[in-house]
C-alpha cells in the first residue's frame, strides 16, 4: 500500500508539473498557481504521513531462530556463538573485545516471484548495550571464511532467491568484551524504500532487532 501511494504521488506530481507548464505557456497564471499550491500541499501531507507513521512505530525484538518478515523477505539468526579467537596459524584473528559469530538466514516468502537483491541492498549490523552499531569485522570475517573455504563476504552474499528458497551465511562481529545484551539489525532495500510510508527502511522508522544470547564458546 505504501509503495502504491508513493507511485501515485510521484506520477501525480509529474502530471501536475506538465499541466502547470502548459498553463503558464497559455498565460493562465491563476491555474498554474493553483496547481503549485495543491502540489506543495500534497507533498506536505505525504511527508507528514511518512514521518508520522515512522515516529509512531515501535521497537520490535525477536529471539534467536525467530523469523520476522519485511514484505516477502524473511530474516532470522538461527544460531550464534562467541569466541576470542578465530582460525589458526597465519589465518588466526584475535578480537579486540569478543567475536560474535552469527548465522544469518534470509528466506523468500514469495509464492511465484524470484526475489532479486541488489548489491549493498542488505545491511546487517550488531548493536551493543549503548546502542552503538558495528558492521562485520573484516579481520574476523577473513579468518572465518579462510577456515570454512568461503569467498570473501559482501552484502548480500547472494543475488536471487526462488520462491520458498533460503540462504545462510555466518557473519562475524567484534563487540566490546563487557557487552551483555547485544542485538542484530537486518534491513533490505535501497532508494526509494526510504520514502515508502510504513516501510522499515523509511526515515526514522524503528527497526526490528534480533536479540543475541551470550552462549560462549572458546
Amino acid at each position: 500500500m505504501g509503495a502504491l501511494l508513493l507511485m501515485a504521488t510521484f506520477f501525480g506530481l509529474i502530471g501536475a508539473a506538465g499541466i502547470s507548464v502548459y498553463a503558464m505557456l497559455a498565460g493562465n497564471w491563476k491555474l498554474a498557481r493553483r496547481i503549485l499550491v495543491s502540489s506543495v500541499a500534497g507533498l506536505l501531507v505525504y511527508f507528514g504521513l511518512l514521518f508520522g507513521v515512522s515516529f509512531a512505530s515501535f521497537q520490535k525484538t525477536v529471539k534467536l531462530n525467530e523469523e520476522f518478515c519485511i514484505w516477502e523477505l524473511c530474516f532470522s539468526a538461527p544460531s550464534m556463538e562467541t569466541t576470542k579467537t578465530i582460525g589458526i596459524g597465519a589465518n588466526q584473528s584475535i578480537a579486540q573485545g569478543r567475536y560474535y559469530i552469527v548465522n544469518v538466514k534470509i528466506r523468500s516468502d514469495a509464492k511465484r516471484v524470484i526475489q532479486t537483491l541488489q548489491p549493498e541492498s542488505v545491511r546487517v549490523v550488531a548493536i551493543d548495550d549503548h546502542g552503538r552499531c558495528y558492521t562485520f569485522s573484516v579481520a574476523g570475517q577473513k579468518s572465518l571464511d579462510a577456515a570454512n573455504s568461503n569467498p570473501p563476504l559482501s552484502l548480500p552474499w547472494f543475488h536471487n532467491l526462488n520462491p520458498g528458497e533460503s540462504s545462510e551465511r555466518q557473519i562475524v562481529f567484534d563487540l566490546p568484551a563487557d557487552t551483555k545484551n547485544p542485538s542484530l539489525e537486518i534491513t533490505e532495500g535501497q532508494w526509494p524504500t526510504y520514502l515508502v510510508i510504513g516501510d522499515e527502511n523509511s526515515f526514522f522508522h524503528k527497526k526490528t532487532r534480533i536479540r543475541l544470547n551470550n552462549n560462549s564458546a572458546d
